[in-house]
């Protein structure tokens, strides 16, 4: 498996052939480990150049922007790796540790507050409701979902309306506003700011929308399926290990904006099932990412790796 597990190191203000986490992978590694150094440093030590030449990825940051940013940067850059190991620049590596990696991976998924989340309540109404979290960004999905829905018959477009809720560049989100209103889809969807207690809302509607075009936790999923909806997402990234396919949601694939069109359509006029998705899915969601499971499976996996220290 180590062929696509990837070693992060964050670098600040030194060479990378001094810090002594990127000597001792280099010399300790077989080689099918992949590097990236992240570079914070605020002067140039001349690591881009050492980087290519020693085929370890590279990106600078252009100055200190702090830890987070730089693994935040990191992990953006290795969303197609099964596996990202996160270190500064002066941990001390061992040759075991790099003997026991094939057999020390697991995955423990990020918790959600299922506290936060009431189960979906259905009221009487004439519409299916569906909600878009996400920022408002190309590689979100917005566009790729208005261009799906541009052509569809009048009749179709009675039966369903989308709420936007999110954050992004005013330019953007006028585009976005420019394209519904070209496209005749101003009755059918409407983008709103994000609200800091929008989960008291997510409950109101009966389908979750993602079609972003790579997550990695699909965290806005995970909070879909908590409060009862039928997820219905791409299937780029991650996303397809929070969701069971034609169980607890629905898949499309990604960038296909026909699949997702065809997608849109079915749940319309499958709306019996669309409940039973969510009920499947809200189970699921409290089984798999609630923060309690995720604390525990965080402390059994601590006790595991120091049991022999």
């Amino acid at each position: 498996m180590k062929s696509n597990i990837v070693a992060v190191i964050v670098i600040y203000n030194k060479k990378v052939e001094d810090s002594i986490t990127c000597k001792n992978i280099l010399n300790n590694s077989d080689n099918s480990l992949g590097m990236l150094v992240v570079d914070n440093s605020t002067s140039d030590f001349g690591n881009k150049a050492y980087c290519s030449k020693k085929n370890i990825d590279y990106i600078s940051m252009d100055g200190n922007k702090g830890l987070s940013k730089a693994y935040n940067a990191a992990v953006d850059a290795c969303k197609e790796k099964d596996a990202i190991i996160l270190f500064d620049d002066d941990t001390e590596v061992t040759e075991e540790y790099f003997e026991k990696l094939d057999d020390a991976s697991s995955v423990i998924y990020d918790g959600v507050r299922a506290e936060l989340y009431q189960s979906r309540y259905v009221t009487r109404r004439d519409k299916l409701r569906m909600i878009f979290l996400g920022g408002y960004a190309k590689s979100k999905g917005q566009e790729d979902l208005i261009e799906a829905l541009k052509n569809l018959s009048q009749e179709l477009k009675n039966q369903f309306e989308i709420d936007f809720y999110g954050n992004g560049s005013e330019e953007y989100i006028k585009y976005l506003k420019a394209k519904i209103e070209k496209n005749e889809l101003s009755e059918v969807m409407k983008l709103h700011s994000y609200q800091h207690d929008i989960w008291k809302k997510v409950p109101q509607y009966d389908i979750g929308l993602n079609c972003s075009h790579g997550e990695g936790f699909g965290r806005v999923t995970v909070e879909y399926m908590m409060a009862g909806l039928c997820p219905v997402a791409s299937d780029g990234g991650a996303t397809s290990e929070i969701i069971e396919n034609g169980k607890t949601g629905i898949l499309y694939e990604a960038l296909n904006r026909a699949a997702l069109r065809d997608v849109i359509i079915w749940t319309i006029n499958n709306q019996k099932s669309i409940r039973k998705f969510g009920e499947n899915a809200e189970k699921s969601a409290r089984c798999k990412f609630s923060m309690e499971k995720h604390a525990k499976e965080i402390k059994k996996l601590y006790y595991e790796v120091t049991e022999d220290v």
